[in-house]
């Protein structure tokens, strides 16, 4: 897989329901891989627990996952 360089890629991790080391690893990589091309990855979607686990390891910022937006429409982030 090639990717035009400075291009962004979201990764879309709404359909999973847990996320454990080989995951991260995985998330990890490629993300390492996006931006040994000058492009930047952004994690998008991912479920309540998902986020918590990014959060807890620290990578959230580090994958550039969007605030999720609470009940009364504002940004929130765990």
């Amino acid at each position: 897989m090639g990717l035009a360089p400075q291009t962004d890629v979201a990764v879309d991790i709404g359909e999973v329901r847990l996320l454990g080391s080989q995951g991260i690893r995985c998330l990890l990589n490629f993300r390492k891989y996006v931006e040994h091309r000058g492009a930047r990855m952004l994690v998008v979607g991912p479920t309540p627990i998902v986020r918590q686990v990014l959060a807890i390891t620290g990578l959230i910022d580090l994958f550039e996952v969007p605030a999720e937006a609470g009940p009364d429409g504002t940004a929130s982030r765990d």
